[in-house]
């Protein structure tokens, strides 16, 4: 559900730089630590390590850092523990657990957090329940379960949350409809049924919704559109029996 955007691809400035998509290796970014006002800053899919990463824990003013598609686990995530401003933290298919997310309950300014294609489960919801001013969250192909899902509704800001393929059924929609300020939400490839699509109408708020891959009817996916009218329901025609 997360599309390419402007935080993800920048143009290098005075205060940021994007490194995304070149060689670049632990090595090339040693001096990077004397850049001290940079917000934003990007390694994804480089050939950065965990071992990299401590060559940027002291840019403390970053507001921005993707270190997605990247050889990083645990351990890395411990260097930017400190990087108490940051407010977009991009750590996609990565090697990152639930262990390492407890290194994020320190970055308490983030609102966007990318989680996808990582080894991320419910006990790692947990750390994340502390990050109240979170707006942006996605977890695609995690294995987030329906219990996991009761950890996130501590979050009063989420606006845009994405559960595509995840582990999650009907049963968690009593945890998604308490995110009232909820605006996208992101289904494909759940166990997500009619049933518990009807229930997502008490969504009011909801401006897009992406479905398919599911058990879910046309009739409910017209009914849901009837019932929320505002709402963009994206549907990819590829159903399971």
């Amino acid at each position: 559900m997360t599309l390419m955007d402007d935080e993800r691809c920048f143009e290098n400035t005075s205060d940021s730089l994007d490194f995304g998509g070149t060689l670049t290796t632990d090595d090339d970014i040693v001096n990077l630590s004397r850049l001290t006002s940079l917000r934003r800053l990007s390694l994804r899919l480089t050939d950065i390590t965990d071992d990299g990463l401590a060559h940027i824990k002291e840019l403390t003013d970053l507001q921005t850092l993707d270190i997605s598609s990247n050889d990083i686990g645990d351990t890395g995530l411990a260097h930017i523990s400190h990087l108490t401003r940051l407010q977009s933290l991009f750590i996609d298919s990565t090697r990152v657990t639930n262990v390492g997310l407890n290194y994020l309950r320190s970055l308490v300014d983030l609102t966007r957090l990318e989680l996808d294609f990582t080894n991320v489960g419910d006990d790692g919801l947990k750390s994340l329940a502390f990050l109240e001013q979170l707006q942006q969250l996605s977890l695609f192909s995690t294995s987030v379960t329906d219990f996991g899902m009761r950890q996130l509704t501590t979050l009063p800001r989420l606006r845009e949350l994405d559960l595509g393929e995840t582990r999650v059924t009907d049963d968690c929609v009593d945890s998604i409809v308490q995110l009232t300020e909820l605006r996208a939400l992101g289904l494909f490839s759940t166990k997500i049924s009619d049933l518990g699509l009807a229930r997502l109408t008490q969504l009011t708020g909801l401006r897009h919704i992406e479905l398919g891959k599911s058990r879910i009817s046309e009739a409910a996916v017209e009914k849901l559109r009837a019932a929320l009218p505002t709402c963009c329901v994206v549907c990819r025609r590829i159903n399971v029996p």
